[in-house]
């Protein structure tokens, strides 16, 4: 620990230690304890010197907060600080290379261009700091200029949603320290924006902005922390493992040459193949090998035509593979490349995957545009008859499930499906999926309106014979139709009594247990999909009265969804909503009913607003829990909420909304958008 340290640990003592009226101190207090609790690395020599340097502009007796110190003082005793602790920083750097080389070589092919420009950016700008430490107020003035664009862009780069996604993919591929590595880095490089920022809003006459920063910092810090531990408990996969080596720091990796990239692009038209046809293993052993490519060369950064034809085939992957943030953040990259020297067709095909990521993540603005787009130039190219412009419609569809306008995704399906089956006939794997989708659609509308499951039972046994034909009996894409036909065979045995009831639950669970299996082995235990199958397992088994196996098949869909989404996704509510049913009609456990009844509502209106189509289920299960409580204020107050709830279904339109943004066309201005 080096004496400026200690120095700054007696600071942060002396702050936590005090009651504070000041907001700025109460910001201070809450960055000294994060301090305080960190492990020692050189981050946090950096972040307790950024606290020392905002600590500057406090008052040393809280009684005397509202008596603004003179703004010469603060700076002296600023400007002490900063070259106290600058002393420190040739041996804090060191320290760093070893951080920053364990990870710099992933980073490149993980992170996005911005996020990577923005961390050179910060740590240049310190240092420029560092360097002009002798006359700080001359550095602030050239520092002017930028400033505000400086802090923007760490704003943009460092939210914790874009940073969870980064986390995910380097634990996977490169185990959890690298994942330590990363996670340390980002907080040494927030702890250089907070220096620079405190000593330019200080020079600037800005103090008061200093809370702002400080307490920003503590709130991404609180979400970044938690995320990280909660990924931490994802075990490491031992093949994954044994390739960590894969990145091997060089000065200069060489330039791709044509060979090379040819070796590549073929691997990568073997990657979509696979991925397709659901040999999800052999696709895995092709994208290892694409890692290791990008991770042993460097690509010229003008390719137009190579970089996003590999990063939208490693989309496609992990699309297949449901791996949601995983698909975006390939996806960003992928558009980072893009530009109208691509060619057309391979336009399309990295903004439709890139709809779907986006889809994925719940960001459907982005999408449509990007998936529009694909439509418009699959028209324009290959005609509203071809596969291309079907290829489209098909992604389409995605974006049309996650905003709810399910009667459009079912005419967008048959649009699809037509087209398939007039150019490829009906034994394809092209045509089963159209089916799986188009059969769970309507086992969605038609459990709305009560009718029998018959066409969309059709459909997804139609899917399932087809599929049968073409694929092993444990292709990922079986586990569509299954899933599909045992939803509508199970909601259709729950009115059947005695031995026909229990023949018919028998069957469903046969077909959840085949999905369940099916995606542990292809996808791993840790994966959304997984969940799902999980949680519809559960699902049956509280509707069969196996109470002890629904609570813990849907306790742990629970965890894998909030650990890999996040708190809040319309799989987590849905979820939420399982565990409900089960405390609230088999356990009589009314409060814990409760607690997932409103958190599944909570979630779907912050996400989808009042007119979505789930929360009925929601709101007649809140209705009923407070009817046996006796509480009737809220269960006149949740009949209230359904009614509204009805009136907002006769004026919704099933129709995706078509917003304000379609001005935009030129390949770039879309990219800008989206990225941006």
């Amino acid at each position: 620990m080096t004496e400026f340290f200690k120095k700054v640990k007696i600071k942060i003592d002396d702050v936590r230690s005090k009651s504070w009226a000041e907001p700025t101190a109460l910001a201070l207090k809450t960055t000294g304890q994060i301090v305080t609790a960190l492990p020692p690395f050189p981050g946090r020599s950096i972040l307790a010197g950024a606290f020392g340097l905002g600590s500057s502009v406090l008052n040393p007796d809280p009684s005397l907060a509202d008596i603004k110190r003179s703004e010469a003082s603060i700076k002296k005793e600023m400007k002490e600080n900063f070259e106290e602790m600058a002393s420190d920083m040739k041996k804090i750097n060191v320290q760093l290379e070893g951080i920053d080389n364990g990870i710099d070589e992933v980073m490149k092919v993980v992170c996005d261009l911005h996020y990577n420009k923005g961390i050179d950016k910060i740590s240049a700008l310190h240092q420029f700091f560092l360097d002009g430490k002798g006359n700080l107020e001359k550095t602030c003035e050239q520092f002017n200029y930028q400033a505000a664009k400086f802090e923007v862009g760490y704003i943009q780069n460092f939210k914790s949603s874009k940073l969870t996604q980064y986390m995910k993919i380097i634990l996977e591929r490169e185990g959890q320290k690298a994942l330590e590595n990363f996670y340390q880095d980002v907080i040494t490089t927030s702890a250089k924006y907070l220096q620079v920022m405190s000593i330019f809003l200080v020079w600037s006459g800005e103090t008061e902005r200093i809370q702002n920063i400080f307490e920003r910092f503590n709130t991404s810090y609180e979400t970044l922390t938690e995320r990280y531990n909660g990924l931490l408990v994802i075990p490491e996969i031992t093949q994954t493992m044994e390739r960590r080596n894969s990145f091997v720091s060089k000065e200069k990796r060489p330039l791709a040459d044509e060979n090379t990239l040819k070796l590549i692009n073929k691997m990568c038209q073997d990657l979509e193949r696979k991925s397709f046809e659901g040999n999800l293993k052999g696709a895995e052993e092709v994208f290892n090998k694409i890692y290791e490519n990008l991770g042993s060369f460097s690509f010229r950064r003008e390719d137009h035509e190579n970089q996003p034809r590999i990063y939208q085939a490693i989309t496609y992957y992990h699309i297949v593979k449901k791996k949601t943030d995983e698909a975006e953040t390939y996806a960003r990259k992928s558009l980072e490349f893009l530009s109208s020297e691509t060619s057309p067709a391979l336009q399309i095909d990295t903004l439709r995957r890139a709809g779907v990521a986006f889809a994925g993540k719940n960001q459907q603005k982005k999408s449509r545009i990007l998936i529009e787009r694909a439509l418009a130039l699959s028209i324009v190219l290959y005609g509203e008859k071809s596969i291309e412009y079907s290829n489209c419609l098909m992604d389409y569809a995605v974006f049309l499930q996650r905003v709810d306008a399910v009667s459009e995704r079912k005419a967008t399906l048959e649009k699809a499906l037509d087209i398939r089956a007039t150019l490829l006939g009906k034994d394809n794997i092209s045509v089963a999926q159209v089916l799986s989708q188009l059969a769970y659609v309507n086992y969605q509308i038609q459990r709305r309106s009560l009718e029998n499951y018959d066409e969309g039972k059709k459909q997804a046994e139609e899917a399932i014979n087809i599929l049968s034909k073409l694929v092993n009996k444990n292709n990922i894409n079986l586990v569509s139709p299954k899933t599909a036909l045992a939803a509508m065979l199970q909601d259709q045995a729950i009115s059947l009594t005695g031995r026909s009831r229990e023949k018919m639950f028998k069957q469903v669970e046969e077909l959840y247990l085949f999905c369940v299996n099916t995606c542990k082995d292809q996808l791993g235990e840790w994966n959304i999909e997984t969940a799902k199958k999980y949680a519809n397992l559960g699902r049956l088994y509280q509707e069969m009265g196996n109470n002890k196996q629904a609570e813990e098949l849907l306790l742990k869909a629970l965890k894998i969804q909030q650990t890999i989404l996040g708190p809040e996704d319309e799989e987590v509510a849905r979820c939420n909503n399982y565990l409900a049913v089960l405390y609230l009609v088999n356990l009589g456990q009314l409060d814990k009913a409760e607690t997932h009844y409103v958190e599944a509502v909570r979630i779907r209106m912050k996400m989808f607003g009042p007119a979505h189509s789930q929360l009925q289920y929601d709101y007649d299960g809140l209705v009923y829990l407070y009817g046996k409580t006796g509480e009737r204020e809220k269960q006149a107050e949740y009949e209230k909420k359904k009614e509204e709830w009805k009136k907002l279904q006769s004026g919704k339109k099933d129709t995706a909304d078509t917003g304000e943004i379609n001005h935009l066309s030129f390949v770039k201005e879309i990219i800008d958008y989206v990225v941006d």
